[in-house]
């Protein structure tokens, strides 16, 4: 249906050896809409993938679905999703204030907190 070349892409950011060797397939010219697979010789055969106008709308649906499922407080409801909840963690919840009546938990979070740009140091993706 169509031939095209891989070319390398260099992933940055991310230093692990599964991804010294991306390869990357640029279908911006096939516009025929339907079922595809990717067959690479010597690799095989991708799972197969949908080429048409609706693939965007298909992945916002699902993003969305997967950011409803996960929401807390109130209930998931049919006609939103057949996997029906009531509201979850209602309880009431305090947020700690600098008060002394906070103490031990302020010093906690000072503590978990204090070597916060040492655990965050992880390289931005590009």
């Amino acid at each position: 249906m169509f031939t095209g070349s891989l070319l390398p892409r260099k992933d940055v950011g991310f230093p692990s050896s599964a991804y010294e060797h991306v390869m990357e397939a640029d279908f911006s010219d096939f516009k025929e809409p339907g079922e595809y697979r990717l067959w690479v010789p010597s690799l095989g055969t991708s799972y197969p993938f949908l080429i048409n106008e609706g693939v965007m709308g298909s992945f916002a649906r699902t993003y969305a679905l997967g950011i409803y499922h996960q929401r807390c407080g109130t209930s998931n409801a049919l006609p939103f999703t057949r996997f029906t909840h009531d509201a979850c963690h209602t309880g009431p919840a305090e947020v700690p204030e600098m008060s002394r009546s906070y103490e031990h938990v302020n010093h906690e979070l000072e503590q978990e907190t204090a070597n916060l740009k040492t655990i965050h140091a992880i390289p931005h993706l590009v």
